[in-house]
């Protein structure tokens, strides 16, 4: 969204004009999305809900994504806004916890903005299929050391295959919305149980039923029943979600799980496929859509 008046104002986090615009300008957004609650009287649960889309929303004058520098700006705003005689807030939206979540969507954010501005050629992100050449980088360097890392390859791998695109019906997934089975000849492969996302289509689902992706199947990242035994194996048994949160850890632990009993954040599904092409230094930047256009029969 356009912000007009907000370009002018992110020059010093401590000007007092600064942080009035920007309690004018949340309230505003607190407005334009229909929530009835006041950003001086939110708990931290519903205050970090509000920010991760707040973040996301902002867009700067020319309607491109703000840099870091604007975006950490726009939060140190808040935060002094918070602890202003005005609020005299308790709550800390850069260090505690509950924000965790908000701050990684402002960080990817700004991260796709700097990728985006070393490819000022290539408009993105593009829909277009991965490129072979992207996709061999992709297979090369993808792999399921840490929890972040196994859960882009398992991402990756659904989408590729069965071709999930929007973030809520992959929000909606659960552990047995998927199942590893065996053939008369003993070969496992994946097919989607009869328990459907909600949202998806009649044709869709139709479709799904005739889905089986076999173990000797490694494209484009490896072996898919491999890497979904591994995933489903590494998840917490305390919530039955598939896409749950990763532990911040970068030690290969293969004593406990690798993740929270809590979903993924909407935003970080929406970005995955950004987040990966600027991690793997990929010739451009691609969207969610593009791994399963990548897929020939998807």
């Amino acid at each position: 969204m356009h912000i007009p008046f907000c370009r002018c104002t992110l020059q010093g986090t401590g000007n007092c004009y600064f942080v009035k615009c920007i309690a004018v300008l949340l309230s505003g957004y607190c407005i334009k999305t229909n929530n009835l609650g006041t950003v001086e009287n939110m708990g931290p649960t519903e205050l970090a809900v509000l920010l991760s889309g707040f973040y996301q929303w902002f867009v700067n004058d020319n309607g491109t994504i703000p840099s870091y520098s604007t975006l950490n700006s726009l939060r140190l705003g808040i935060h002094t806004y918070l602890k202003s005689a005005t609020v005299n807030s308790s709550i800390d939206i850069v260090n505690d916890q509950e924000f965790d979540g908000a701050n990684q969507v402002l960080t990817e954010r700004s991260s796709l903005a700097q990728l985006m501005q070393g490819h000022q050629a290539i408009v993105g992100p593009t829909h277009e299929a991965i490129t072979k050449e992207d996709m061999s980088i992709l297979k090369e360097n993808m792999n399921c050391s840490t929890p972040s890392k196994l859960q882009q390859v398992f991402w990756f791998t659904l989408m590729y295959h069965f071709g999930h695109k929007g973030r809520e019906i992959l929000r909606a997934l659960k552990k047995d919305s998927f199942l590893i089975q065996k053939d008369d000849a003993g070969r496992e492969y994946i097919s989607p149980n009869q328990i459907f996302p909600e949202g998806e289509s009649p044709s869709r689902r139709r479709l799904w039923q005739n889905v089986h992706i076999y173990s000797d199947i490694t494209v484009p990242v490896g072996n898919p029943v491999d890497i979904f035994h591994l995933y489903l194996s590494k998840l917490s048994t305390n919530s039955d979600i598939l896409f749950q949160r990763p532990i911040k850890t970068s030690t290969n632990d293969n004593t406990g799980p690798w993740f929270y009993d809590k979903i993924l954040s909407k935003h970080v599904l929406s970005q995955m496929m950004a987040s990966i092409s600027q991690e793997y230094g990929l010739s451009r930047v691609y969207s969610n859509h593009s791994v399963s256009n990548s897929n020939p029969f998807c």
